[in-house]
C-alpha cells in the first residue's frame, strides 16, 4: 500500500480549476505513461524519491501556456518542436508544484517537487519507480482553446 495517497480527478479539478476556465478531467481505466513529455519527481524529508507526476508533452506545453494565458499557437509551435522553451518550463515547474499537493493528505508524510525534467532524462531510480507496483492514476485533460493531454500520479 501506497505511503503516500493519489489524487483522483474532482480533486485535482477543485484546486486547478481556479487556474484553466472549463477544464474537464476524465480519469481514465488504464494507466498510459507518454513516451515524450515531461516528469516532475518529489522527494521526502530524508530526500528519497517517493513520488513521479508524468504529463505528456501535449499537456505540458497546454497548460503551461494557459497558466499565464499564452495563445495556444505558442503551445502547438512546442509540440512541433518536441519540447518546452525555458518561460513554459517555468510555467511547467509551478504547475508541477501545485501537483504535489495531491499526494499528501493529514494523514500522510510530507514531500515536496524535486525536479522536473524531459522523460528522456529519466534516472534508474524513477525508472524503478514506473515499472514497480507503485499506486498509478491517469487523467485527461481537456483544457478549452488548447486541446487534451494526459497526466499520471505515480506515488509510492
Amino acid at each position: 500500500m501506497s505511503t503516500f495517497k493519489l489524487a483522483d480527478g474532482a480533486l485535482v479539478k477543485s484546486y486547478i480549476s481556479i487556474m484553466f476556465d472549463g477544464l474537464k478531467i476524465t480519469p481514465l481505466p488504464d494507466v498510459t505513461l507518454p513516451e515524450d513529455g515531461y516528469v516532475g519527481t518529489y522527494i521526502d524529508s530524508d530526500g528519497a524519491l517517493v513520488a513521479l507526476t508524468t504529463c505528456d508533452l501535449n499537456i505540458s506545453a497546454y497548460t503551461a501556456c494557459a497558466l499565464t494565458m499564452f495563445p495556444a499557437n505558442t503551445a502547438k509551435e512546442a509540440i512541433s518542436a518536441g519540447a518546452l522553451d525555458e518561460t513554459l518550463q517555468d510555467n511547467l515547474y509551478e504547475l508541477m508544484n501545485i501537483y504535489s499537493r495531491f499526494f499528501m493528505d493529514d494523514h500522510t508524510p510530507h514531500l515536496k517537487l524535486d525536479k522536473v525534467f524531459n522523460l528522456s532524462e529519466l534516472g534508474d531510480e524513477a525508472k524503478e519507480l514506473l515499472a514497480s507496483d507503485a499506486a498509478k492514476t491517469t487523467l485527461k485533460f481537456e483544457l478549452p482553446d488548447y486541446g487534451e493531454g494526459l497526466v499520471t500520479f505515480i506515488a509510492k
